[in-house]
């Protein structure tokens, strides 16, 4: 008896299309919009100062979905603050900086610095 099943398809299908050649080549046109978000647009036209009050008043009230959303779609994310300040040793090469390092270190003083998007 054989142990592999019986192949009943006339022709194995390998990819539907060529390479590059999709039911639709050309695509969505570039530029084109949802409908639903023209619709919706369309419906608050004008409206979006009436909404944002409206959604802070409920925040103020005690709203917690309202004061939820505020939170995250109509306040900046906090990035951190910028300090300057003088520092008695000079720092001019990796070993300078390493020597700052064990210097500050036991002060409890941290001198690591973190990136921001700007420096990037």
């Amino acid at each position: 008896m054989d142990d592999q099943a019986e192949n009943t398809a006339a022709k194995q299908r390998g990819r539907p299309f060529e390479p590059g050649q999709s039911g639709n080549p050309k695509g969505r046109p570039k530029g084109s919009r949802n409908q639903a978000t023209m619709i919706a647009e369309a419906l608050l036209d004008g409206e979006d100062e009436a909404i944002t009050r409206r959604l802070v008043d409920k925040a103020l009230e005690g709203d917690t979905a309202a004061f939820a959303l505020c939170f995250d779609r109509l306040l900046a994310p906090k990035r951190e603050r910028g300090m300057s300040f003088e520092l008695p040793i000079k720092i001019e090469t990796a070993a300078d900086a390493a020597r700052a390092h064990h210097w500050y270190r036991p002060r409890g003083i941290s001198l690591r610095v973190k990136p921001q998007k700007s420096w990037l």
